[in-house]
């Protein structure tokens, strides 16, 4: 897996999570217990406020969760982001 920081902001997994090798996660990014990241999915907390993926979330391959500058995401326990979508500045 990239995990990457960004201006200081360094992405938090709970050991409990699978992250998989493909995929990708940048900055502010805070991942919960008992989540699945799927092969190609990028969560960018590279612009704004804060990504948080609360427990047992589930982003599929092909994914990608970015924000807009100043807006938090928060994927809500046990939420699950199909194959292939794109959540850009939900709250």
């Amino acid at each position: 897996m990239a995990i990457y920081s960004f201006k200081s902001h360094i992405p938090v997994i709970h050991e409990s999570s699978f992250v998989h090798p493909q995929a990708t996660v940048i900055g502010n990014v805070i991942i919960g217990e008992n989540c699945y990241v799927g092969p190609s999915a990028v969560i960018r907390g590279d612009w704004g406020g804060e990504i948080i993926l609360e427990d047992g979330v589930n982003v599929q391959e092909n994914c990608t969760v970015h924000m807009f500058p100043g807006k938090s995401i928060r994927l809500r326990e046990g939420a699950h982001v199909g194959h292939g979508a794109i959540i850009h500045g939900a709250t």
